[in-house]
């Protein structure tokens, strides 16, 4: 058997962290913080490339806000068929 590395006990501490998660970033703060982001990240999406932007931290609010932005880009090339 392999000798434990501690590795253990970090992942435990990560896994109890990540149960508070959805309760720290639906506060005020992170909507805030989400919604200036999102400001000054949108522009930068690119509108002929899909790609991955979203960062590891971000819980995945940037990839929703980006698939909201392909989302719509596919619609209006749709229309314009």
């Amino acid at each position: 058997m392999l000798k434990a590395t501690g590795m253990e006990e970090i992942e435990s501490y990560y896994d109890k962290k990540s149960e508070s998660y959805d309760e720290i970033f639906s506060t005020l703060y992170f909507k805030v913080y989400d919604a200036i982001t999102w400001k000054y990240l949108e522009p930068h999406v690119p509108t002929d490339d899909v790609v991955e932007i979203a960062p590891n931290y971000d819980q995945g609010t940037s990839a929703i806000n980006a698939a909201k932005v392909i989302f719509e880009m596919l619609c209006q090339i749709e229309k314009a068929r």
